[in-house]
């Protein structure tokens, strides 16, 4: 009783003499009444109440800049998909108190959270209006410690690990994994093909094919290294403002760009992202990727196109309609080359080139 009514008091004199706001899990009900008198919210949570907990409900963090000392809202995608899994994983633990509970455990169910987000859309359009909002976005590397509980955990039932990481052109993420393999005989092979987003997808879908074939992990990671630049990504940006917040390009040519409506196409070759030209409307941008998968198609790839083993796709952000008619256009272009898809770019991507945009690539498969 002591502990109660000391809480209540510090609650009490905290909300009137200095205005601080404070939250009580009550389990037993015994805060209602100072919630009431303090004119707070009394939430009642239980099986049969109309309130519930969304914990896959998506909010902004602030956050204060250590240059400015400005406070800005910051989005994390990543951490919001690790919280919800942690949250799920400790209610599994709970429930069942088995020790099959484990970090494979917490994989399968991030994963299965992952896929329940862009199943519902709820992800990628709550980030895009929090994007549009003005809020900076950011990405971050994947913890390396997890990584290796992962590892370590496959391990168990697997006698190798194929890991491959976004490329060493792009994210030190590729760097540490490979430290960090090391420590794991050769057991663990980290393959650094320089690809992303389309192309990476093509380099899992290989490797898959490998692993079904026979091949070892380091075979593999042979052929996606030695394989790594069969491949090229063209990208239509819409505005110049998400490649300015990315320090890509400076804010002088970032304001000159917008007012002449300039929409850049970019390029992805060998890891680096890259200036391909500058065009003034997306007809021109689209006329201008369909002439750069042109001169690859007939220029280093023409071996691999006779051959067969060449493969188109498109992508884009928050852009469906442009990106389907993209995709008949490319196929008028380049009958005899199998388009395999048209999906959203992952939003690791759309946080650095934001959206409307419009990407191709082509790819040489296994």
């Amino acid at each position: 009783a002591g502990k109660s009514v000391t809480m209540k008091t510090l609650i009490s004199r905290s909300a009137v003499l200095m205005g601080i706001q404070s939250l009580a899990l009550d389990a037993e009900g015994e805060y209602r009444i100072v919630a009431e008198s303090l004119g707070g919210i009394n939430v009642v949570l239980s099986p049969t109440s109309k309130t519930v907990i969304n914990i896959f409900d998506i909010e902004t963090e602030v956050t204060k800049d250590e240059i400015t000392g400005k406070e800005r809202l910051v989005l994390n995608v990543e951490n919001k998909i690790e919280d919800v899994t942690q949250a799920l994983l400790t209610m599994a633990r709970g429930s069942t108190r088995s020790t099959e509970v484990n970090e494979l455990t917490k994989q399968i169910i991030a994963e299965s959270v992952s896929e329940e987000y862009a199943a519902m859309k709820a992800l990628r359009e709550e980030f895009y209006n929090i994007q549009a909002s003005g809020t900076r976005v950011t990405t971050s590397q994947p913890n390396i410690n997890e990584i290796v509980e992962l590892w370590q955990n496959l391990l168990k039932d697997f006698d190798e690990v194929v890991h491959i990481p976004m490329s060493s052109g792009l994210s030190q993420s590729c760097e540490t994994a490979q430290n960090f393999a090391e420590n794991f005989d050769g057991k663990v092979q980290v393959v650094d093909n320089r690809r992303i987003s389309i192309t990476m997808r093509a380099s899992v879908v290989d490797a898959v094919k490998m692993a079904k074939n026979g091949n070892s992990a380091s075979e593999i990671k042979k052929y996606l290294e030695e394989t790594a630049l069969h491949s090229s990504i063209y990208i239509m940006v819409d505005t110049l403002k998400y490649l300015k917040q990315g320090g890509r390009i400076t804010p002088a040519a970032a304001a000159i760009g917008t007012v002449l409506n300039i929409k850049p196409v970019l390029q992805i070759q060998g890891g680096k992202l890259d200036t391909y030209a500058k065009v003034l409307n997306v007809k021109s941008a689209r006329g201008k990727m369909i002439e750069a998968l042109k001169k690859d198609l007939e220029g280093r790839f023409a071996e691999f196109v006779k051959e067969g083993s060449m493969r188109i796709s498109v992508a884009h952000t928050k852009n469906d309609e442009n990106a389907k008619a993209f995709a008949e256009e490319l196929q008028q272009n380049f009958p005899n080359i199998p388009l395999e898809f048209v999906d959203s770019l992952s939003l690791s991507v759309a946080t650095h080139i934001g959206p409307k945009s419009l990407a191709c690539a082509c790819y040489r498969i296994y």
